[in-house]
Parts: C-alpha cells; structure tokens; sequence
C-alpha cells in the first residue's frame, strides 16, 4: 500500500537554506519523518546493498496525519467582474476540436455559481451534442440541445444566445469544414424564463465547470480558440462567422495567440477581463486557421491561436506545507531524502545537497539529471507500453508501486504517457508526489534483475 505521498517546494538546496515539505496521509493519523543521507539505492541481492545513513537533525515530529487530495484536469480562470454582473441578454462564441465528444458533459464557457447554481454554461451534452443552459439555480434549470454529436478531432465554430426579453435560448454548431453526408450542422432553439440576470458573484472558467469547495468538475478535452461574450443576441446569421472584437457589444474576447509562453490569457475587449490557466493546458498548438505552412507557433501566433486543454493535465497540487526543514551549516553536499514513515508505512522525498553558494568544497562536480527524471516521472512503461520486456530483454517485476500508478492516475503523467485522449504529454512537473523517484524502487529498463537506472 502507498499510504504516504509527499514533495517539496525545491529539488536541491544549499546549506542555511529551507525545504518546505507537502504530505498527504491516507487513513493515517500521524507520522513520523527522518532526514537520511542515501548512499546506495539498489536493492538488488547481487549488488553491493541498499545504503542510508540517517543525519542527527531534529525534524519536529511526529505529524498530524491528513489527507490532501490531488484535483487534475486544465482551464482557464477570469475573475469576476461589475460589465458581468450587469448582463442581461447575452451570446457566446468560440471555437472547439473537441477530442473525446462523447466522455460525458464536458464544459466550454461558463459562468456559473458553484453554490445557488445560478448563471449560464456553454457545453457538451452526454452524447456529445452542443448544449447551452441557463439556471436561476440548480433546481430552475434551462437547456437546449443541438442533438448533432460533434466528431472528434474536428473544428466546430459555436454559439449560445440568451434573449432576456423573449426567454429564448439558440445555440448554433458549425463545422470549419463541412464532411459530405455528415449531419453534424445546425441550430435550434428553446424557450426558458425571461429577464434571469446574473448579478451573482461568480467568476468566467473556460473548459471547465466550477464544483463546490473551490472545485471543479466536467473537464473539456481538445482545443479551444477564441471564446468570446457579447452583451446581445446575435442572430443565426451572425453565428456562422466568428463576430470581431472590436464590436461595441463585446464583453470579453480573448485571444490566445498572445502571451504564449505564459499561464496568462489575454482579454482585447477593453474591459481588461484577462485570466490565467491551471494545471499547465498545452499552448502553442495548430488553431483552425493553420494552413500547414509554419511549424513554429513563434513565427505565426495567428495560426496556433488554441489551447488544448486535458482532463489529466497536471502542475502544481497546491497543497499546504507540513513541515520545513532547514539544511544544517555543515551538511555535506550529496544526495539525501526525507524519510516520512507510520506502522508498516515509508515513503522517500529525495533533493540533493549542494556545496555551500559561492564556495568550491570538493574537486569534482557531479550534475545530478533531473530532467531525466521529471522526464520518466510516475511512468507507467511497465504495463502500458508492451514492448517494455522487449527493450529490457526480460520478464518484468512488478510492484506495489506499479499497481498505485495504475490505480491513481491523478498523480499526473510521464512524457512517455499519452493523455486520456490519446495525445502527447508536453508537461513534467515536481510539485506533485513522484512515487518512482525513490531509493529501493524498482525500474524497468535497468539490466537484468536490477534497478539501476533514473534515479537509483
């Protein structure tokens, strides 16, 4: 069992500096943590023996066991705002490569509140159909549904239009390209309860749907480009091409294209509703107007103006701090690794020691490759790639450890992984539990019985 997870803020550190320490305790609760220095990580018989030595520091333990969970899937956040609150009529564009149209209700542009559940959502439906609802609250509900279940891996140009006067709700879906006899193309309409309003606080998300406890939930897997909100009705007309920014109605308008390397979104309404993202989306990737002459988002941001968003997307757990451990003065520099352990319980957060800053202590620098192993972090070769035994040229020993990863893939993924709609991981990140990246664990693609490879 894996009962203990942990990271830290920082991956290396010099002596007189800090390390924060995150843990989360499943079913434990408290826990106890050693500071030891690791000298021999393999755990093979033939070889020369798992070494620790544990370091005479005082951590502060025993802890308070808790658990803090770990909420994977990318959007976009806008914080809210007076010209939101003060819409009344209101329409909705954007547009969507949906990737898995058919995973269930799949948000797209939302402003809701996660507590009455008043405000409007532009989504997919459980067939994978366009839908818009709005809600004076969870109970008062009003939906229309385009019944046309939009293909996977394709452009869609859509709308949604709430008209405050008539109650009349209108979404459109338009394919970029138009495949014969496919009938994935329309509009519909339905009526709801007239003059709602939407003067409740709650922020704009984008490819995602706000739950309770600052949650969320109905994550969109693909590309979005473009989302836009009018303070009017635009008619079906209008809904076939994407409205300018620059039309006096225009509540927000966010362009994609700008601010790339960046968690920012950048509004050109005027209104100065800018967001950020979270959990890292991949950016940078062919919008619906990529013609396939550029294949770098640097020399053409018009032409890679989406946002591929995942359900599995992860950076940053965002959990609280345990504990801090300040590295002594005289700490030699060298590997080492919080060992937090309870009952029949270990876990090992590993970070290096550096020489002391500015000062040269030893004659010979070892870089530790880290890349490599935020590269190869929580990968799941050993079962999900069958040509794993191949490579190694043997039979391949599992371990608990490979049942927790197949089992909670909420840890986030390796870039030998593949998103849960079938594309590549572009992101690696160390704030979060790396449970492969422990002395003792066993790796797949070391030699013959052994684990001698990535971090061991």
């Amino acid at each position: 069992m894996t009962r203990i997870l942990a990271y830290a803020d920082r991956v290396s550190v010099a002596p007189t500096e800090t390390v924060k320490v995150m843990v989360s305790c499943d079913r434990l609760e408290s826990y106890d943590a050693q500071l030891v220095r690791v000298i021999q990580g393999d755990i093979n018989p033939d070889g020369p023996g798992y070494r620790e030595k544990p370091v005479s520091l005082n951590i502060g333990g025993p802890f308070q066991g808790r658990y803090q969970p770990i909420h994977a899937g990318s959007h976009a956040e806008i914080a809210d705002a007076p010209v939101l609150r003060a819409l009344s009529s209101f329409t909705l564009q954007t547009y969507i490569w949906p990737t898995t149209p058919a995973k269930g209700p799949q948000a797209i542009l939302c402003r809701e509140d996660p507590i009455t559940g008043a405000g409007f959502r532009l989504f997919l439906d459980e067939a994978g159909a366009l839908a818009l609802s709005v809600s004076v609250s969870f109970e008062q509900c009003y939906l229309v549904s385009s019944d046309l279940t939009l293909l996977a891996e394709k452009w869609y140009l859509i709308s949604g239009s709430y008209d405050a006067d008539s109650g009349i709700l209108c979404i459109s879906q338009q394919p970029v390209i138009q495949y014969p006899k496919v009938n994935d193309q329309g509009s519909t309409t339905a009526e709801a309860a007239s003059d709602i309003g939407w003067s409740s606080a709650a922020s704009v998300t984008i490819a995602a749907r706000p739950a309770a406890n600052q949650c969320m939930k109905e994550y969109f897997n693909g590309r979005i480009e473009a989302p836009r909100i009018y303070s009017t009705v635009i008619s079906l007309e209008e809904m076939s091409s994407l409205q300018p920014a620059e039309r006096p109605d225009t509540i927000a308008a966010w362009d994609f294209s700008i601010d790339i390397p960046s968690d920012r979104i950048t509004d050109l309404s005027g209104n100065n509703l800018h967001g950020r993202l979270i959990n890292l989306p991949t950016r940078g990737v062919p919008g619906q107007a990529w013609s396939g002459d550029e294949h770098c988002w640097s020399n053409c941001p018009a032409q890679y103006a989406s946002i591929h968003f995942h359900d599995d997307d992860l950076y940053d757990c965002k959990w609280e701090v345990d504990f801090e451990i300040r590295v002594p003065d005289d700490l030699p520099s060298g590997v080492y690794a919080v060992r937090l352990y309870a009952e029949d319980e270990n876990y090992y957060l590993p970070f290096a020691v550096r020489a002391p800053r500015g000062r040269t202590t030893a004659p010979l620098a070892f870089l530790m490759p880290t890349a490599s192993y935020m590269a190869y972090a929580n990968n799941r070769i050993g079962i999900d790639v069958p040509e794993t035994e191949i490579v190694a040229g043997r039979l391949l020993q599992m371990n608990p450890i490979d049942l927790y990863m197949q089992e909670h893939p909420e840890i986030g993924l390796c870039f030998y992984d593949l998103h849960n709609d079938g594309s590549g991981v572009f992101y690696s990140s160390r704030l979060r539990p790396i449970v492969n990246m422990q002395p003792g664990h066993i790796g797949h693609l070391g030699g013959s019985g052994s684990n001698v490879w990535q971090f061991n």
